[in-house]
């Protein structure tokens, strides 16, 4: 008997519905003020996953997820951002890979090289 899984069902927040105090936090990780964000659909998760532009012309990914949505949710998020950072400097991976804690959010932020 084959089994199939459901897809992916992940509603994903907006930029704009994050809590000010943690679209804050990720503008001082990246350095800029975020000008555009354009959510990503798909995935598991509960929370943000959006391609950003920032005020000096940069580009960076960001995501986030809230313990109050899915108490979960955190603890992988936090695990990805992690193993990303410890790559080594010629891994194919971004060149910047930061994450905070604004609680209950995780958010962690990526530009490409």
């Amino acid at each position: 008997m084959d089994v199939i899984a459901p897809p992916a069902m992940g509603v994903r927040r907006h930029w704009a519905d994050l809590p000010a105090s943690v679209r804050s936090g990720v503008e001082g990780l990246l350095g800029a003020r975020v000008v555009e964000a354009r959510s990503r659909s798909g995935g598991f998760s509960p929370g943000l996953a959006a391609r950003v532009r920032l005020a000096d012309g940069r580009r960076a990914f960001v995501k986030a997820v809230s313990a109050e949505t899915n108490p979960h949710s955190p603890d992988p998020h936090r695990a990805e951002a992690r193993h990303t950072a410890a790559l080594p400097p010629g891994a194919p991976r971004p060149a910047c890979s930061v994450r905070t804690t604004a609680a209950p959010w995780s958010p962690s932020c990526s530009r490409p090289r």
